[in-house]
């Protein structure tokens, strides 16, 4: 388990298979090599819901075609002082349901920055600071529905894997703003981590479930040493 000392300030570098090689080689989606694993206390089926290992970098993944099956996304899970984690709800849906942000890694992008850029664009959250991220990709399906609604490029994706980071909000909610340019969520509310994964959309359960086994113990801890209390220096 991950300790709460070497989550603040920075992603903690993720170690490189036994054979370097393949970190070495030129990426061509623009991914930052890391590893793709499963964790020892995961449930077959949420083995199944990670993309294939153990020790796959993304320079693998994307040489066997991963990519061109599973779109690259980035997932989002940002937690306030209280411990409690962001939570929205979509505007292409009427049902009750919330999630966390995510988007799609433009071609050429690192994850981090792709997490950092959709989160402003669908929340206009900036202060915000990453804490860890997740050494894996988490993938889902998309259900039957979404993918009667999907056109063009979207229609060769089978889903899509995710690469979950926790970030640290530190500022005031008045900062949080829905109405943007391509305005994505009609409601936000902040929540316990638990309470995610059974008000997700079926279809998305299985990963939630598994960045809640990942991410509560971390939120937790911060919480309770009050690192979640943190606010940059006055300028």
């Amino acid at each position: 388990m991950h300790k709460a000392a070497s989550l603040l300030h920075q992603v903690p570098a993720i170690p490189p298979c036994s054979s370097s090689l393949a970190n070495k080689r030129q990426f061509r989606g623009g991914f930052k090599p890391g590893l793709v694993s499963r964790s020892k206390n995961m449930s077959s089926e949420q083995q199944a819901s990670t993309a294939p290992g153990p020790c796959k970098t993304d320079v693998d993944l994307e040489q066997e075609g991963f990519f061109q099956k599973w779109r690259a996304n980035v997932g989002l899970c940002v937690v306030n002082s209280q411990g409690l984690v962001f939570a929205a709800q979509r505007t292409d849906t009427a049902k009750h349901t919330w999630q966390m942000p995510q988007g799609g890694i433009d071609p050429g992008e690192e994850a981090q920055t792709a997490a950092l850029r959709e989160l402003e664009e669908e929340t206009s959250m900036r202060s915000v600071r990453v804490l860890t991220s997740l050494d894996r990709w988490l993938k889902y399906n998309f259900s039957p529905e979404v993918r009667a609604r999907l056109g063009g490029s979207w229609q060769q994706y089978e889903g899509q894997a995710q690469k979950w980071f926790l970030l640290h909000f530190y500022g005031d909610d008045s900062e949080i703003n829905l109405e943007t340019e391509d305005k994505e969520f009609k409601t936000w509310t902040w929540m316990p981590i638990q309470e995610l994964a059974p008000n997700v959309v079926p279809f998305k359960r299985l990963v939630y479930e598994q960045v809640t086994a990942d991410f509560a113990p971390i939120i937790e801890e911060l919480h309770q040493k009050g690192e979640l209390a943190w606010k940059p220096p006055q300028q």
